[in-house]
């Protein structure tokens, strides 16, 4: 039996689909006595247009197969009409079903493959629960592979199964063995993987909603769609007013600088980073007056060193600061910087671009704070989010500048429930989408994936500019060693499919190359990209 170029990918021609209907017939009719025989001896699932389907390919021959399916009713309710009372509400559901392997190779590593390129795929996607029919025979090997038995078992005479299941937790514990190996076997063949800061790789479901008709900014879908994505948008910063804009961080970042200059007096920027530099640059082209604390990149801010600054200088009434600073990966102690400011009446505003939807955020206390639709929230770049508090957004006392320019001034958002301008019903229909996936999922598969690549990457020898729980759990920025250039290994990178970020100024010009973490990805993505970094460190 030759196993040498055995290929694990998701099914997506049209002979593969032809193949596994063929392995489908052999299995399901020829050896176990489910369905009618044919003479094309091709059997089509029922659900074949939404099943995803796992295949193990030695040369053009599909040998093993597996399919996964996460829309109900499962094949799995109309065998078991009590199935919701053995999950728990809310959870994420999926079904594994159609598990077919050649003879020849049923004491092969197949199997395992099959199962673990499935774990990785689940995982990534958020599934809570994995439910399977396993054959009675069978049971000890769904035991040995993480599955647990509920129910009685289902099914008619010759083919009668146990109702099992999997949590993303078990799953989780099996991905921590993930050879690297067998990791990028089972990749798709040619699949592109996207760490970049943005935009990022998008689930299905939000490109998805990309496909719904466009409609009117002005139509009561819109304003009904936009009411509920702010509530949703609220409760994830803690903050009691956001406006959206279509726009990117940058005039984000412009709406909170705009609305500073209005308070008319002086403030603190802090900057440990290229994006807190790019703070202090807003203020700089607003004119407003302002000093800065500046740090060498990558060091930790200090909130005793922001008090003394706060005590020395009076006169500053404002602060401006960064919660997660992306050129380095650093968080800042923003919850600690604010009670400093609490303490001495000094108003807050916050960069959270890249920390909105990779990190706790609780802007509750903060005057303004910024964020993007197309980072860690998950969706498509182009939309900009601005927080705020009401209370807190009009100047303690008049201030002489002119009106604000109409774009910037949130005061005509919300005189108009958000809708001033025109607005793009695709990027809030992603948006939308992607608020609705359950963030505490994303969050421990993020956590999972960075736990997973921090010590491999420091097996390789480089060095992470932020380390430890200093760094957010979405960005490494590599500091490459001497010899090496950041360029050309990220261009390499690109050509393997694998889209790291290199090419801004301020990473070229230091040698760093950085891999995200905010979108959607996978173990085998990231075994992949391990595999062509110690192949270019070497």
């Amino acid at each position: 039996m030759r196993e040498r170029g055995l290929q694990l990918k998701i099914a997506d021609t049209g002979d593969e689909f032809d193949r596994i209907a063929r392995l489908n017939y052999a299995t399901f009719v020829e050896e176990i006595p489910q369905h009618q025989s044919n003479p094309d001896r091709a059997l089509v699932d029922k659900f074949h247009r939404e099943n995803t389907y796992f295949i193990a390919k030695d040369g053009e021959a599909i040998v093993g197969m597996l399919a996964l399916r996460n829309q109900r009713p499962f094949s799995l309710d109309a065998k078991l009409p009590d199935l919701d009372a053995h999950v728990l509400p809310g959870e994420s559901l999926c079904e594994i079903r159609l598990l077919a392997i050649e003879p020849s190779h049923r004491h092969s590593r197949v199997l395992r493959e099959l199962f673990r390129a499935l774990f990785a795929h689940c995982v990534a996607q958020g599934f809570d629960r994995a439910l399977i029919s396993g054959r009675l025979e069978n049971i000890p090997l769904y035991t040995k592979l993480g599955f647990e038995p509920f129910a009685e078992p289902v099914g008619s005479e010759g083919a009668r199964y146990q109702p099992m299941y999997m949590t993303r937790a078990t799953a989780n514990r099996n991905l921590r063995t993930l050879p690297v190996r067998a990791a990028m076997e089972a990749a798709p063949a040619g699949a592109r993987h996207c760490f970049l800061p943005g935009p990022v790789a998008l689930h299905p479901e939000v490109e998805a909603a990309l496909r719904h008709p466009v409609y009117s900014h002005r139509s009561a879908r819109y304003a009904t769609l936009l009411d509920a994505t702010k509530e949703r948008l609220r409760a994830l910063a803690q903050t009691q007013a956001v406006e959206v804009l279509v726009g990117t961080g940058t005039l984000a970042n412009d709406v909170v600088a705009a609305h500073i200059a209005r308070l008319g007096s002086k403030g603190l920027i802090v900057s440990n980073g290229e994006f807190g530099e790019r703070l202090l640059a807003h203020a700089q082209g607003f004119g407003i007056p302002h000093v800065a604390h500046q740090l060498p990149w990558g060091q930790a801010i200090q909130p005793d060193a922001i008090a003394q600054r706060l005590h020395d200088d009076p006169d500053i009434r404002w602060l401006w600061c960064v919660h997660c600073e992306t050129s380095t990966g650093q968080v800042n102690p923003v919850e600690a910087i604010q009670a400093v400011c609490d303490a001495r009446q000094v108003l807050t505003h916050v960069d959270g671009i890249s920390a909105l939807g990779v990190l706790p955020c609780d802007w509750s206390r903060a005057r303004m704070a910024s964020a993007v639709s197309g980072k860690g929230l998950g969706a498509l770049t182009g939309l900009a989010l601005v927080f705020y508090n009401p209370a807190l957004l009009e100047p303690p006392t008049p201030a002489p500048h002119r009106p604000l320019p109409a774009y910037l001034d949130l005061h005509s958002y919300a005189r108009k429930q958000g809708q001033p301008y025109s607005g793009s019903s695709l990027l809030l229909e992603a948006l939308a989408s992607a608020l609705r996936r359950p963030q505490a999922p994303r969050g421990a598969a993020r956590a999972m994936w960075g736990d997973w690549l921090e010590p491999r990457l420091l097996q390789l020898g480089v060095h992470l500019v932020v380390q430890g729980a200093a760094r957010s759990p979405g960005v490494f920025t590599l500091a490459l060693p001497d010899g090496v250039s950041s360029q050309a290994l990220g261009d390499a990178l690109l050509d393997a499919g694998l889209e790291c970020s290199y090419a801004s100024g301020y990473l070229l010009q230091r040698n760093w190359l950085q891999i995200c973490l905010m979108g959607e990805v996978s173990q085998a993505g990231l075994a992949l990209l391990c595999e062509h970094l110690a192949q270019h460190l070497e």
